[in-house]
Parts: structure tokens; sequence; C-alpha cells
């Protein structure tokens, strides 16, 4: 319970005096995926870039992805880059192409944000329980044809020694 009233103070919105508004409302980010090796040039580029207003966090994916374009294998990382302002998004967003990363849209609400993972979580149980039955069916069929295999080796046996002679 203290954890989470912890996290709730810092995801909490403060209040911003000057603007008269949040500023979290004021905070944007993008996210996306990077191969490994051009996470330092990014950030490295990412801070010049900004003047250092934007943070870069990224984690590193596990399994290693294939590329779409080339089909070989390639270890990427994720990123999300929090800044404030148009003209950092821009800057930004310019970097990621520059930098061939693939940028994924992300929604600035909250609420958004966990609908749209509540419904992808919903199509991957879809997509999951689809592919079980598929494994299923082709277990039942696979065996029924377990069960005829011996006779269609007779008949082909058969078959065989009628048009041999």
């Amino acid at each position: 319970a203290i954890q989470q009233e912890g996290l709730k103070e810092r995801l909490t919105p403060k209040y911003d005096e000057e603007s008269g508004g949040n500023i979290s409302r004021h905070l944007s980010f993008l996210c996306g995926v990077i191969n490994r090796a051009k996470i330092p040039v990014f950030e490295r580029v990412l801070w010049r870039a900004s003047r250092g207003k934007a943070l870069l966090r990224h984690m590193e994916i596990e399994e290693v992805l294939k590329d779409p374009a080339t089909e070989e294998e390639i270890p990427k990382s994720t990123f999300i880059v929090y800044f404030q302002g148009e003209q950092l998004k821009m800057r930004v967003k310019k970097i990621c192409e520059g930098l061939g990363a693939t940028t994924y849209p992300c929604k600035e609400d909250w609420e958004e944000r966990r609908q749209t993972e509540a419904e992808v979580d919903k199509r991957l149980e879809e997509l999951t329980s689809i592919l079980n039955e598929t494994k299923n069916h082709r277990f039942r069929m696979l065996n029924t044809v377990v069960s005829s295999i011996n006779s269609w080796i007779i008949q082909v046996r058969k078959v065989k020694a009628i048009c041999t002679r």
C-alpha cells in the first residue's frame, strides 16, 4: 500500500504556477525500437540536439529480432524519449529517422494507453486461443491418419504389385 501511494504521488500531475496548468500536459514523449549498436550515438546526438533537455530511457530486448527489410537478425533496444515542445519533438523525430529507429504511436493520455493495452491483451488472448485450437485440430487429424496409415500402406503395396507385373 505504501509503494502504491508513492507511485500515485509520482504519477500525479503537478501544478505549474506560471502557465496555470499541469506540468505533465507539457511533457511529451516518443517511443520506439533501435539497433542496440546505435544507442550510444543516439544518446549523444539527442543530448547535443536538445542541449540536455531531452531524457532518454532505453532497455535491451532480450530476444534477437529480424529486420523486416533484410531478414537478418539484429539485436535491438526499446527506447522512450521525454521532451518538451514541438520544435524538440521534430528534432527527436528527425534523429530517430536518421538513425533508422522505428517509432510507434503512443497516446498521450494515461487512460487511453491503459485502454489500448487492454485491447492488445484481449487480441493476444484471442490469437493464442486460435493458435491452440488450430494445433489441437492438426493433432486430431494426424491421429486419424495414424489409425488409417497401415491400411493405406497395404493398399499401396497391392496396387504396386499389380502395376509392376
